[in-house]
């Protein structure tokens, strides 16, 4: 039997030493961008939505949502939700307080979770130093990577989990006591599903990769920890009682198309994911051209971790096309480090005569890292101090504390502590709904009937409702337009007078 892997590029000493040199300080520079982005980040949509239910589960323990009052019964009880990453987010607001910042941090610690815990997982495989840094390289100037990184959503804690995952049951494959990794395996992608439904596809790749090596018992200590965190998943709503409410709630998070068809036809629309814009099509090309590299170099490495990589990889590629909610570019991320270290393996093996083949594969890598840090400074220049933009608006609004109002959601960091704070989006959703029944939607007569005293609407949120531009002197429905304070229009609540 050959070895697994003989071939190896061959390089002087000079080209060593220019690889040691230029990696380790690559990497730096692409943590250096990492870190410049966090400057003043716009604070997204999905950061006041999940930030608030953590919220309300610090202070009264029951994840619910002021921003969604009216949708579903959001401000009752949500069932919905990333339950391990609230959890923890709560946690952490009981200690640190209630900040984007603080909530941002849970990020950037999984992301320096994951590098620790991957590193010391490189200098198990046989790769030459310089691809251990090549693969931190490629992983940390990653645009979505970086974005992501301190951005309060669950995809980086997803990511290490899933990839800590992955690397129990590698470590399974040679340890004396396997099934005691396996079972480790089996409570990380569990964790991952508690942490985000998405998470079920380390569920799907771990079971099939065992199943491909045949190890029907390990299959069964690896469902073992997965329905356990399946169990708190439900347990919630099984002690409630509340089943009918969970499947409402869940409705507007599932595809509306299920069966066997609706999954080939997302498989098949999968691309728009994958080379969606710049941030993705650069890892795509290249994971595409390692694979082929691979492939045609099979009977060199038959055994060992590279199949079971390419295996898993697939798995999970297909198991997010056919099972998750939209096509969203950011979901990548729980798979980059799979396709990064597939990139990494086929650099490590480029075979030395092929003279095309290596020019191509360094034009790519200078492509890939030229568009990732070009991504990630744009990153940076779309900074926008939100906080203390809100922060004056508060005191611009002192006269009306307490009041009830509707804003966007990013305002409930610093406005949820002095006003009941109803979002923009929610009128967005509430919309859609009432546009299934044909019935017309105002806007205004809504937050009327919803008490609420005060409208605050920046530019986005009269595009986002398709609202005109109110000029001086305008009343809407039972609202007055009463002046602008720098991008806010603010409206007041002024109920025609009986006669």
């Amino acid at each position: 039997m050959p070895p697994e892997f003989p071939v190896r590029i061959r390089t002087t000493p000079s080209a060593s030493r220019l690889s040691r040199l230029w990696l380790p300080s690559l990497v730096g520079l692409a943590v250096a961008l990492l870190l410049l982005s966090t400057y003043q980040r716009i604070i997204q949509i999905d950061e006041a939505w999940i930030g608030e239910q953590a919220y309300w589960a610090a202070r009264d323990g029951v994840v619910r949502s002021e921003l969604f009052r009216g949708f579903l019964h959001a401000e009752v009880r949500q069932l919905v939700y990333h339950k391990l990453f609230v959890w923890q987010a709560a946690g952490l607001i009981r200690v640190a307080g209630w900040s984007v910042t603080a909530l941002r941090l849970l990020s950037l610690a999984y992301l320096g979770l994951f590098v620790g815990l991957c590193w010391r997982y490189l200098r198990t495989l046989d790769l030459r130093p310089c691809s251990r840094w090549l693969y931190m390289l490629l992983l940390l100037a990653n645009t979505l990577v970086a974005e992501f990184s301190f951005t309060f959503r669950p995809e980086i804690m997803l990511m290490t989990l899933g990839f800590a995952s992955w690397q129990c049951l590698q470590l399974a494959a040679h340890a004396r006591r396997g099934l005691w990794y396996v079972a480790g395996a089996g409570l990380l992608a569990g964790l991952a599903a508690l942490t985000h439904l998405n998470g079920l596809i380390f569920v799907g790749a771990g079971g099939l990769l065992l199943l491909w090596r045949r190890q029907a018992v390990a299959v069964v200590v690896f469902a073992g920890p997965v329905l356990v965190c399946a169990g708190c998943y439900f347990l919630e709503v099984g002690l409630l009682g509340a089943w009918a409410a969970f499947g409402q709630q869940l409705q507007p998070a599932v595809q509306p198309e299920a069966g066997v068809g609706a999954g080939l036809r997302r498989l098949l629309h999968e691309h728009k994911r994958l080379f969606h814009s710049f941030k993705e099509s650069p890892l795509s090309v290249c994971a595409l051209l390692a694979s082929a590299v691979l492939y045609r170099h099979r009977s060199r490495f038959a055994a060992g971790w590279l199949p079971e990589l390419l295996l898993y990889t697939l798995a999970l590629l297909v198991l997010l096309a056919v099972g998750s909610q939209n096509d969203n570019s950011f979901y990548t991320i729980l798979y980059i480090p799979f396709l990064v270290l597939l990139i990494t393996a086929a650099f490590d093996r480029l075979p030395e005569d092929s003279h095309w083949l290596n020019r191509v594969a360094r034009v790519l890598l200078g492509a890939y890292l030229l568009l990732n840090f070009g991504g990630t400074l744009y990153l940076t220049s779309r900074h926008r101090n939100m906080a203390e933009q809100h922060q004056r608006l508060v005191r611009h609004l002192a006269p009306y504390r307490g009041a009830a109002v509707v804003a966007p959601l990013p305002f409930v960091y610093n406005g949820l502590e002095h006003f009941a704070v109803q979002g923009t989006f929610c009128y967005y959703l509430l919309a859609q709904v009432q546009a299934q029944s044909g019935a017309p939607f105002d806007f205004f007569a809504q937050a009327a009937r919803f008490q609420r005293q005060l409208l605050l609407l920046d530019e986005e949120s009269l595009e986002l409702l398709h609202l005109p531009r109110p000029r001086a002197g305008q009343s809407f429905g039972a609202y007055h337009f009463s002046h602008r304070f720098e991008s806010f229009y603010i409206y007041t609540y002024a109920p025609p007078r009986r006669p």
